[in-house]
């Protein structure tokens, strides 16, 4: 019967993955961030943006170039196709081939283990952007912390300088590896070789073409963009309670058995488990961390309590998954064949955010008079920006764009008292809005401003002569 069910709950993870899959291309920042790779493969690492016009001489980090020249590459080879292609299996092998892995290296029951993968699912997971390395990164540290906690000094613990290296230059979640380490080697630092290999991981950090200056550019993030406008940056329970009612159901369930299970919990994982839940009620976007930070230690709480485990007993009939390679080669095949069930092979795909711009792009590509000084939204500024019809008024970097340009902006596109000042401040010449945006009524009623193209999702508008 328990393997009936583990099957019915692996059913349930794959049924959430073939429901969100499409969310692999909702995230509009794969547009800018193909194309810096593309801008890096071909002219080098740019000093100042080379995307907009409201901020052409402004200098611009980019501190996750290695994946944003990787996602060109494989847009090279197949467009944006290839691209949700790759981060969708990506997904899948860390969200439910290795967390499976964990749990059930740990001798728990199949049924419980897909039964909690069957609850984490969230769109957070799936977006093309340099995150996904990150989520993938953090089970790597886990694994090899893990392991030496466990068993003593190997050689594979000196690995982390190295891992270091490449998240600094991949994605801004790098303080939680430098974290972890810290976290795990506390109580060995009175040993030479702990803390060399601590001083090796902070060294890494400085390994990028920013050296010093990237920790200067992340910790802007605090105070540059507007975090009140950021969708992802809103506090969990605030974004539709019922739809994420999974993830809390799995949060609450995993610290109950990590309280109860504490003794096999080692300190540093309490504390890390305990940082990244607060940050996911904090912040959406930590929401998969906090699954990544907690998992584990439930997996070490659930071990101990002979309900959740396997019974070794002769002759009893066993599913056995234990293979290490076996869920992370079944989690990513099945992702490929969900992926193209949604993307047929070679089929031309777009970004598929509610509010799809596609129409929009198609009509600024055949009138590009329209392109020259128009304040444009952020989404349809990183499409332009993909579609080489830039340059932009913005996009959705709004950590470079910082939060008093983002508080204008938003002030104007929402028709607040001064909204024409600040169009006449910025010479705009055209506008393409989201309809939902507040300026949209106005712009309806104005005398000044000509519409010349609605699709009932986007529109654009020019100053009448």
């Amino acid at each position: 019967m328990g393997h009936c069910f583990a099957i019915i709950f692996l059913g349930f993870s794959l049924l959430n993955f073939n429901r969100y899959v499409e969310c692999v291309l909702q995230s509009s920042d794969t547009g800018w961030i193909i194309e810096t790779g593309r801008y890096i493969l071909h002219h080098g690492f740019p000093s100042v943006d080379p995307f907009s016009w409201t901020n052409p001489e402004k200098p611009i980090v980019i501190y996750q170039w290695f994946i944003t020249v990787v996602s060109a590459l494989i847009y090279k080879l197949g467009d944006l196709w290839l691209v949700g292609l790759v981060f969708a299996m990506l997904c899948a092998f860390t969200s439910i081939g290795l967390l499976s892995n964990q749990m059930l290296a740990q001798k728990i029951k199949p049924v419980y283990v897909f039964g909690l993968l069957s609850l984490i699912a969230t769109p957070a997971w799936f977006w093309a952007r340099p995150q996904s390395v990150s989520f993938l990164l953090i089970v790597v540290f886990t694994y090899l912390l893990e392991h030496y906690r466990l068993n003593g000094h190997r050689k594979t613990i000196w690995l982390l300088p190295l891992l270091m290296v490449l998240w600094v230059n991949t994605h801004s979640f790098w303080f939680i590896g430098l974290l972890m380490t810290g976290l795990y080697l506390a109580k060995s630092l009175s040993q030479p070789k702990y803390l060399c290999l601590l001083l090796l991981c902070l060294a890494a950090v400085f390994i990028n073409p920013y050296g010093a200056g990237i920790l200067g550019y992340n910790c802007s993030f605090l105070s540059e963009p507007d975090f009140g406008k950021i969708s992802e940056l809103q506090p969990s329970l605030l974004r539709d309670p019922q739809s994420y009612f999974s993830i809390w159901l799995y949060l609450i369930f995993s610290w109950i058995g990590i309280i109860y299970g504490r003794v096999k919990v080692p300190l540093a994982g309490l504390i890390l488990g305990l940082i990244a839940t607060c940050a996911a009620l904090l912040f959406y976007r930590f929401v998969p961390v906090a699954v990544l930070l907690t998992w584990p230690y439930l997996s070490l709480a659930l071990s101990q309590f002979s309900f959740f485990r396997n019974n070794d007993e002769p002759g009893q009939s066993k599913m056995n998954l234990q293979h290490p390679l076996l869920m992370p080669v079944l989690a990513t095949v099945c992702a490929a064949i969900i992926y193209v069930i949604h993307f047929p092979l070679n089929q031309t795909v777009w970004f598929t955010h509610t509010n799809s711009n596609q129409g929009a792009i198609k009509y600024l590509k055949q009138h590009p008079d329209l392109r020259t000084q128009m304040l444009c939204s952020p989404a349809l500024g990183c499409s332009q920006i993909l579609e080489n019809l830039g340059p932009v008024f913005i996009d959705t970097r709004f950590d470079f764009y910082g939060r008093q340009f983002c508080s204008e902006y938003n002030a104007c596109i929402q028709a607040q008292d001064g909204w024409q000042a600040y169009l006449k401040r910025w010479h705009v010449k055209s506008l393409g809005i989201e309809n939902t945006f507040a300026i949209y009524r106005e712009l309806k009623l104005s005398k000044d401003w000509l519409n010349k193209y609605d699709d009932g999702t986007y529109s654009f508008w020019v100053q009448r002569k």
